[in-house]
C-alpha cells in the first residue's frame, strides 16, 4: 500500500528477495538432508520433460531431441523429484550457454530397461579438475548459488537407480 515513491518500498522488495533465497536454501538442505524420494511410480520421461521445458521461461537456446515417438519404457521414480533433477539441469546449462549458444536435452533408449536424458550446451566447458567438485555439498562457480543443486540432483538420481555424471571439455 506504500506510494510508489515510497523509499520504503525499495527495502521490502529487497528483504522479500533475501527471504525467498534463505527459504530456497532451507529447501535446499532439507532435500539434502532428506532425499527419499516420496511417491513413486512409473514416470513418461517424455511427459515429464514437457512439464518442466513449459514451466521454465520460454528460450531460442533451448531445443529438444532424441526419441520423437515416446516409444521408451517408462521409469520408476518419484515424478516429482525427477522434475527437480530436469530442471536444475537445464537451467544450469542455460546459465552457462552463451547468449549466441544452444542447449540440448536429448531422450533416448540406453537399454530395454533404462532411458538416457542428456542435456547439452555450448558453454565454456568445465575444466578437468572440477567436473567431480561440482557435485560437492556447498561447491559453486556461480555468484548467487549455494551449491546444493547438483549434489542434491546426484543424489536424488541415485536413490532411483539411476546415475548422473558430467562429461566436459573446454571450450
Amino acid at each position: 500500500d506504500l506510494p510508489e515513491a515510497d523509499r520504503r518500498r525499495e527495502y521490502i522488495a529487497r528483504l522479500l528477495v533475501a527471504v525467498d533465497r534463505q527459504d530456497r536454501l532451507v529447501e535446499n538442505l532439507l532435500t539434502l538432508s532428506h532425499p527419499t524420494p516420496d511417491a513413486w511410480q512409473q514416470v513418461s520421461i517424455h511427459a515429464l520433460l514437457d512439464d518442466v521445458l513449459a514451466m521454465l521461461p520460454p528460450d531460442l537456446r533451448l531445443k529438444r531431441t532424441g526419441d520423437a515417438d515416446g516409444a521408451l519404457p517408462p521409469v520408476w521414480g518419484d515424478p516429482i523429484r525427477l522434475g527437480e533433477v530436469f530442471t536444475n539441469l537445464i537451467q544450469n546449462a542455460l546459465d552457462a550457454a552463451p547468449a549466441s549458444g544452444t542447449v540440448e536435452v536429448r531422450v533416448e533408449g540406453a537399454d530395454q530397461d533404462a532411458v538416457r536424458v542428456l542435456v547439452r550446451n555450448t558453454g565454456p566447458g568445465i575444466p578437468a579438475e572440477m567436473q567431480e567438485r561440482i557435485f560437492q555439498p556447498f561447491f559453486t562457480t556461480k555468484a548467487g548459488g549455494t551449491g546444493l543443486g547438483l549434489p542434491i540432483a546426484r543424489q536424488i538420481v541415485a536413490l532411483m537407480g539411476g546415475r548422473l555424471w558430467v562429461e566436459s571439455e573446454l571450450g
